[in-house]
Order: structure tokens, then C-alpha cells, then sequence
């Protein structure tokens, strides 16, 4: 698996609700706006704000790995 398909997996719920409907995604969006990317990638919270076990979390070298990756 290329580091572009970890990220795409982590980040596909919130590209589909954009595509599917642009305002309701947007929303889904800013319900993670809180975060910086790193930070997302480091938790396992969804949009209602619980704990997700299907989340990432990646530790820090995972993300490290994933930010030099797709740069």
C-alpha cells in the first residue's frame, strides 16, 4: 500500500460528503476544522465527537512517514 492510499482511506468519508452534497460536506468538514491535519490523523474522535475505533489513530512516525510521502 502507497502512503497516497493510507491517506486517501483516512480522508474518503469527508471527500465523498463533499461530493455528494457540497453544503452538507462542507459542514462535515468544519465539524473537524478544530484540527490541524496532524492532529486528526493522531486521534480516533468522528464528527459527533466520540470515540471511533475504525478511525486512524497513526502514531507520530506514521504520520511523520505520511507527511514526507505526499509532501
Amino acid at each position: 500500500m502507497k502512503p497516497g492510499d493510507v491517506v486517501d482511506e483516512a480522508m474518503h468519508t469527508l471527500r465523498d460528503a463533499i461530493k455528494d452534497d457540497g453544503k452538507k460536506g462542507w459542514k462535515k468538514l468544519m465539524d473537524y476544522d478544530k484540527y490541524t491535519t496532524r492532529d486528526w490523523l493522531g486521534s480516533n474522535w468522528d464528527h459527533h465527537g466520540f470515540l471511533n475505533p475504525k478511525l486512524p489513530p497513526f502514531n507520530a512516525t506514521t504520520i511523520n512517514f505520511l507527511e514526507i510521502m505526499n509532501g
